[in-house]
């Protein structure tokens, strides 16, 4: 979330800005869902981060598979994305200050996903 440095120097603080962050990042991910369920299934999405995680996925099965290893059934079994894109992230913070409706803003997310 583009968070670098602390807010001040105190632990207090310190703690506050790491809830902030948390809390941020988890409208974030809800925000998402929302999106993702409310989309019709021929509109685009954000499948990119779907895409790299599946080519990366077959990598380390590639590589335990010549080792010998298999994959954590943990890991098998959650399959969810956690990390959201950074179109997301920018159509976000422009959009939590635009007054513009909700349908509006939803439109123009998936205009840049369709551009990504």
């Amino acid at each position: 979330l583009y968070e670098i440095k602390a807010w001040a120097a105190s632990l207090n603080a310190k703690k506050m800005q790491a809830t902030f962050i948390v809390l941020a990042y988890n409208f974030a991910q809800l925000l998402n869902r929302e999106i993702e369920v409310q989309l019709p299934e021929d509109e685009p999405h954000n499948n990119g981060n779907e895409k790299k995680k599946s080519k990366r996925m077959k990598t380390l099965e590639q590589k335990l598979e010549a080792r010998g290893d298999v994959l954590p059934k943990l890991r098998v079994i959650y399959q969810e994305t956690s990390q959201l894109s950074v179109i997301f992230y920018r159509w976000l913070r422009k959009h939590l200050h635009d007054p513009a409706p909700w349908a509006t803003a939803q439109s123009h997310l998936t205009t840049l996903y369709a551009n990504f």
